[in-house]
């Protein structure tokens, strides 16, 4: 038997400004850069009229984003989904080194993608599985998944450019997110 989804989520910014919009998923490592931060600031300042922004609470509170320049949906926290369908997928990718945080994490990332236009990858380290799972698994529902390319000697940047190497889309100009 399969469980839902029941995420807590709360909307920050006008509500009624969401609607119409498209859905623009925004993930990033727990090691943020201010170039990442300085990226979504940019992007939420340009593209505010065009997406509502998903992410998890964390993500939001790592870029430090203020609601005052944009729409966000924030995905706080979920029930056990052990017997979720989408299990058989995760497993494939699970290692014995994924921690039941790390999983929740993933869950939460996933059910985002499912939700979004769009996804887009603004940072991950080589170490980063969860957002290569994600990559994976958004590419495979149709999502197009956009990754900011960064520098080759920064480790922030080591998975995210080794996405765009694996198939992703660098997101080298802004103007590849308008509508």
């Amino acid at each position: 038997m399969d469980k839902k989804f029941n995420f807590e989520y709360k909307v920050v910014g006008d509500v009624s400004r969401i609607k119409g919009k498209k859905i623009l998923g925004v993930f990033t490592t727990r090691h943020a850069t201010s170039y990442s931060k300085k990226i979504i600031k940019d992007i939420v300042i340009n593209f505010h009229n065009n997406y509502c922004f998903i992410m998890t609470s964390e993500t939001y509170e790592r870029l430090g984003i203020g609601s005052e320049i944009g729409e966000f949906v924030l995905i706080y926290d979920q029930e056990e989904f052990r017997n979720h369908k989408k299990d058989v997928f995760i497993k494939t990718f699970l290692k014995n080194d994924f921690t039941e945080l790390k999983i929740r994490y993933l869950y939460k990332d996933l059910f985002i993608s499912t939700k979004s236009d769009n996804v887009l990858i603004l940072e991950a380290t080589k170490f980063s599985k969860n957002l290569n799972i994600l990559a994976l698994y958004a590419q495979e529902i149709g999502k197009e998944v956009y990754v900011l390319p960064g520098r080759i000697d920064s480790g922030s940047s080591e998975g995210a450019n080794r996405l765009i190497f694996d198939g992703a889309n660098p997101l080298y100009s802004l103007d590849l997110l308008k509508i």
